[in-house]
Order: structure tokens, then C-alpha cells, then sequence
């Protein structure tokens, strides 16, 4: 299991073990399980839902910051887990 994360900063995590860092947002969820949203970057807030359907294994999306439009996501192939929203199982 690989932990992924984008990667913006110029912080050294090359001895890490299981840890890939990733420029580009899709590269980052190629072939995942799930994407789990644990920050309100704007650059979040509007995904390409269509492109992160073809990029992941699993349509799953865990949101802790509640950043994701509920009603877009409803229109989507993902089942979908948020703090404070009902979820959306698909």
C-alpha cells in the first residue's frame, strides 16, 4: 500500500518507504481505492469528476472538510462520505 500525495513544496521526503509524491492531482489517484479530502484548497473544489472516475479503481470519496458540491456528487458513478451530510452510497 502506497500513501499518495500532491506535492507543491520543496520539502525532502525521499527516504520514505510506501511514499509517492504527485505534481498533478489525477496522476495522484491512478488506480486508487479512494480519495480522501482532508484540506479546503480551492484547487480541491471542483474536480473533474469525470476524469477521476476514469483514473480510479474504486468510486469512493471521503471529504473531512465537506468541500465537494453534495449536488454535483449526486450525479456522479461515486459513493460519497462527509462529516455533517448524509452519505451517498452507489
Amino acid at each position: 500500500m502506497y500513501l499518495k500525495f500532491i506535492f507543491f513544496n520543496s520539502i525532502d521526503f525521499s527516504n520514505l518507504t510506501n511514499f509517492k509524491l504527485f505534481k498533478d492531482k489525477y496522476e495522484a489517484v491512478n488506480n486508487s481505492d479512494a480519495l480522501i479530502i482532508l484540506n479546503d484548497w480551492k484547487t480541491y473544489r471542483l474536480p473533474d469528476f469525470h476524469a477521476l472516475e476514469e483514473k480510479m479503481k474504486a468510486k469512493v470519496i471521503f471529504d473531512g472538510k465537506d468541500l465537494l458540491n453534495y449536488t454535483q456528487i449526486q450525479d456522479t458513478n461515486f459513493s460519497y462520505h462527509a462529516i455533517g451530510r448524509p452519505n451517498i452510497i452507489k
